[in-house]
């Protein structure tokens, strides 16, 4: 058996067909009808009025944050466990996170965000205010992790009565939405002032490299594709402003258009893969699996598995390099607060992320995942930690 990896594309040959049309076309840069169909499309199945596409999820963070008037000395409010690019999206604009910790389901948590909005702020004339810091409050990131959505409903109202901007990373869950007697059906990235989308290669699907920039209001989508276009004011090189160059190119823009062709029977196969992991492990004695939310339907991008709590913690390290030439495993990303450019910021009263990072593993997650591959997995893990423990 070829080693099973973390989390890799479904490319069909409907794919290949798509980018050499578009090779043959010639438009293969940053300009052409590819793009704006990709976006009508992702506006079609998200239901978010404006969509803009751009080179990359980071990319779309960034800009986010910008048109949101995050500047200099600012204040940001994120969770700890995320991708980095959460994080350095906010240092792009020359503003400061404040780290939160997260629920369960790896999402930030929200009942210490209230607690810590009410207890450790102020409002001053409409601005946010940081007691601590004396510094404004500007936005918070909602990231819904492994593809699950964030619980949010509450946290919307509070962050509205003191006029913090919300941006949603929704990078991992493209197919995600709020159920009905939660959100009314709101797609992830949809329900906050703007959102963004991923579609490097180990997401749900894949333009190879990409983003999407989600938003109900005419003036953000207006400045944002200002922006992501060098900022340009005219076809004769005048730039007001500095901008980026963060379009989208019309050549990843034409394999996005046939993944969004696939993307139910993607879907579907996702969740066949969560399913029968939930099947084969129900009876572990090593490892449960992360259960999503109850508050939306998840698109199962990622399965994570969960260390029982008479497990020596350290059996994920042994694991991970005893079977790297047959299974790719990865550790959950390490809290951010403790990467070495962020340790001196403030954060609020954090401790599941540790615990979840000790505790987690992420496990191969691929849409053709079989349940013969998923066996073989389960087979590896247990003959692993038969090994880990007479090794002791």
């Amino acid at each position: 058996m070829k080693k099973i990896l973390l989390s890799e594309p479904i490319l069909s040959t409907k794919d290949s067909k798509n980018l050499i049309k578009t090779l043959k076309s010639g438009w293969v840069s940053t300009a052409g009808k590819k793009i704006i169909l990709f976006e009508n499309m992702i506006s079609k199945f998200t239901k978010a009025k404006y969509c803009i596409a751009c080179n990359s999820g980071t990319s779309a963070l960034h800009i986010a944050l910008k048109v949101l008037n995050v500047r200099k000395g600012d204040e940001v409010l994120v969770p700890s466990i995320s991708f980095i690019a959460t994080i350095n999206a906010i240092k792009y604009n020359n503003a400061n996170p404040i780290f939160m910790d997260v629920d369960d389901n790896f999402n930030i948590d929200e009942n210490k965000v209230i607690e810590f909005l009410k207890k450790n702020t102020k409002i001053k004339n409409k601005n946010c205010l940081n007691k601590k810091t004396k510094k404004k409050i500007k936005a918070i990131i909602i990231a819904h992790i492994w593809g699950g959505a964030a619980k949010v409903k509450n946290l919307i109202k509070v962050c509205r009565k003191r006029n913090i901007r919300i941006v949603e990373d929704a990078a991992e869950s493209l197919g995600s939405f709020y159920k009905k007697d939660y959100l009314n059906n709101k797609h992830t990235g949809t329900v906050g002032d703007i959102g963004i989308l991923s579609f490097n290669g180990n997401k749900i699907i894949t333009s190879g490299a990409g983003g999407m920039i989600l938003t109900k209001y005419k003036f953000l989508e207006k400045e944002c594709r200002y922006l992501i276009n060098q900022a340009k004011d005219n076809e004769f090189f005048l730039h007001n402003q500095i901008g980026y160059n963060y379009k989208m190119p019309n050549l990843n823009a034409s394999l996005g258009i046939s993944q969004m062709q696939s993307l139910k029977k993607i879907l579907f196969l996702k969740r066949k893969v969560y399913f029968d992991y939930l099947s084969i492990f129900k009876n572990s004695k090593i490892f449960s699996i992360l259960k999503y939310s109850n508050i939306s339907t998840n698109n199962n991008w990622m399965v994570v598995l969960l260390l029982k709590k008479n497990i020596n913690k350290s059996f994920i390290d042994y694991l991970i390099k005893g079977v790297s030439k047959k299974i790719q495993f990865r550790k959950v990303w390490i809290p951010n607060e403790k990467q070495k450019q962020y340790t001196k910021y403030q954060k609020y009263k954090i401790n599941k992320s540790g615990y979840l990072y000790k505790n987690s593993i992420c496990t191969p997650s691929s849409a053709d995942l079989t349940y013969k591959e998923i066996k073989y997995i389960f087979n590896n893990i247990e003959k692993s930690y038969e090994n880990f423990i007479n090794s002791k």
